[in-house]
């Protein structure tokens, strides 16, 4: 497989789990205003709540695609920090 290939194919299948994922996190936005962690009351400005819940929600999903092995971990956090 060439390079332009593998990152072809990687892309595609970081897609596809950004789309499973998105799925999840659609579900899981009512499991948020069911916990009992929210008072609605104090949230009247409308982008700080939804801010919030994507926080956890996005720390839900990380919390299923952890890197396998060590050095994956490090991969992935300069990834994050060049991005």
């Amino acid at each position: 497989m060439t390079e332009k290939q593998l990152k072809r194919a990687v892309a595609k299948r970081t897609r596809d789990i950004i789309n499973e994922s998105a799925k999840h996190m659609k579900k899981n936005i009512e499991r948020a205003f069911n916990s009992g962690g929210i008072n609605l009351s104090d949230y009247e400005d409308n982008n700080i709540l939804p801010r919030i819940i994507m926080t956890a929600l996005l720390k839900e999903e990380m919390s299923q695609y952890p890197p396998i092995r060590k050095e994956d971990k490090k991969t992935a956090e300069n990834l994050y920090l060049l991005m």
